[in-house]
């Protein structure tokens, strides 16, 4: 016997909506303030472009999670169109018991 895949559709919505939460969470970072560093710690200019890098990255992760989420929100939909295909198949077929 062929096993049987079950879904908990309540449960892929809500993993699509952390997705984009976290997205949010990762957006909303913060710049550092300018001109705060002294002009003898040559090593601020490293950190602020470290900074930058950080930002560009999460940006990105942002953007992936989002698209991730929107793809799992749009599968979730297409499986309950699915199903319900499928059950309404089966069960205008007079040959099938239900």
């Amino acid at each position: 016997m062929e096993p049987v895949l079950r879904v908990d559709t309540a449960g892929v919505h809500i993993m699509a909506d952390r997705w984009r939460v976290v997205a949010g969470d990762l957006s909303g970072g913060a710049e550092p303030a300018a001109g705060l560093s002294l002009p003898c710690q040559p090593s601020a200019a490293a950190v602020t472009a470290g900074h930058a890098d950080v930002i560009a990255g999460t940006a990105v992760l942002a953007e992936r999670l989002l698209a991730g989420a929107a793809r799992v929100a749009l599968a979730h939909t297409w499986y309950l169109e699915n199903e319900a295909h499928s059950a309404a198949t089966l069960a205008a077929d007079p040959l099938i018991a239900v």
